[in-house]
């Protein structure tokens, strides 16, 4: 029996590596995995009969496989729909353990550490509850091993005593399907916020209820599945903000939008993202902490770009999945790219963050690749923050 604790766990991972230049962080997301014993998938009024259909769930793993040997990642990060509840039937209750471990199967088999944070599919209709998903931090080689809450930290380097040589990620539960079909998701637990706002330092030390706080690493992140209300409207630096079209051709753009998209472009309003129209203020509170260079999310399957606000890198992930939720059922049309991930780079000696797509089969993709984090960034964000060690 799993209980989900509505805060951040106090314990931090530790990924060890071997001492290199540069620490290699893979980030998948949207995979959308199930049996290929499933016949058909229905979403909404749409059933998709998988043995006559272009949707091949075997791909999902073939495409983790080449990624794998093309980046050869420290870690993996799994950001949320990696499996998707609504293909399981009642008496597949234990259905997610088997569709992860065809998932991580290739990580184990390359001694790569990963982890993972929900979406909001990954139970949806599902014969398991959402906290029973716990269960996969109990799965091999995980990096966040008896950990009892989605919301949590790791820390990956070389030694784990030297911060500065260290990236810190922030995971976090950003929510899911809302039952106000106005708000569209949950968002993040208030709680989960204010942890994340005292283990950071953003409150004042008589408001800091905890000890200690974290201290700060060389690079500092935040991942999650669904983008923050933040990502609405903000303009892309690198890849693609297809979101819009694809809900155009889907027929779910409302009127009178609809009849003028090239006027919507024209005033930028094109630029969406499905997040909560809850505002959680965990944004303001990234900005708040100077620690967080950059944030990951997955979600909108034909958006991958890159944006910046208030000093805060936005990054989307590449879809990678052949499973029939990749475009919507066929509603949306074909996605804008091919298949990918996104490749987290941090160099340890002058402590930069790069990060680039890589396509699957393709190799990075060219004009994808943005610097995050400069060393001049890291080093000013050291001299505001006060960080007790």
């Amino acid at each position: 029996v799993f209980f989900l604790f509505k805060k951040m766990d106090n314990t931090i991972k530790h990924v060890q590596i071997t001492q290199k230049e540069n620490i290699r962080i893979l980030q998948l997301t949207d995979i959308h995995h199930f049996s290929k014993s499933t016949k058909t998938f229905t979403s909404g009024a749409i059933t998709i009969d998988l043995e006559n259909s272009v949707y091949d769930t075997e791909k999902n793993i073939e495409a983790v496989k080449v990624l794998l040997d093309q980046t050869n990642p420290d870690l993996v990060v799994l950001t949320g729909d990696i499996i998707d509840g609504r293909a399981f039937s009642e008496n597949e209750k234990d259905g997610w353990k088997s569709a992860m471990m065809e998932i991580i199967n290739p990580l184990i088999k390359r001694n790569i550490k990963w982890t993972f944070v929900p979406g909001n599919h990954d139970d949806d209709h599902a014969p398991w509850k959402r906290e029973e998903l716990l269960g996969i931090y109990s799965l091999p080689n995980c990096a966040s091993e008896n950990i009892s809450t989605w919301d949590h930290s790791i820390t990956i380097g070389n030694d784990s005593n030297s911060p500065e040589d260290c990236v810190r990620l922030w995971l976090f539960d950003s929510g899911t399907n809302s039952p106000d079909p106005k708000l569209k998701y949950t968002t993040f637990d208030s709680k989960v916020v204010k942890d994340f706002q005292n283990y950071s330092g953003c409150n004042d030390e008589e408001e800091n209820n905890h000890k200690v706080i974290w201290p700060k690493c060389g690079a500092e992140m935040a991942m999650f599945h669904i983008p923050l209300p933040e990502y609405r409207y903000s303009k892309e630096i690198v890849g693609t903000l297809g979101l819009f079209d694809a809900a155009l051709k889907a027929g779910s753009v409302p009127s009178p939008w609809c009849y003028i998209p090239n006027f919507v472009k024209l005033i930028g309003k094109h630029r969406v993202c499905g997040c909560s129209e809850i505002n959680s203020g965990i944004f303001s509170s990234f900005v708040s902490s100077k620690r967080i260079c950059a944030t990951f999310c997955g979600h909108d399957h034909f958006n991958d770009a890159v944006m910046e606000r208030d000093g805060i890198f936005m990054c989307y992930g590449r879809v990678c999945s052949f499973s029939p939720p990749s475009n919507w059922e066929g509603k949306a049309g074909k996605l804008p790219f091919d298949c990918g991930g996104r490749v987290i780079e941090f160099n340890l000696k002058n402590k930069s963050v790069f990060t680039w797509v890589e396509g699957v089969g393709t190799g990075e993709e060219k004009g994808s690749r943005i610097m995050i984090q400069s060393f001049k960034n890291q080093q000013n964000n050291n001299n505001k923050s006060s960080v007790v060690a």
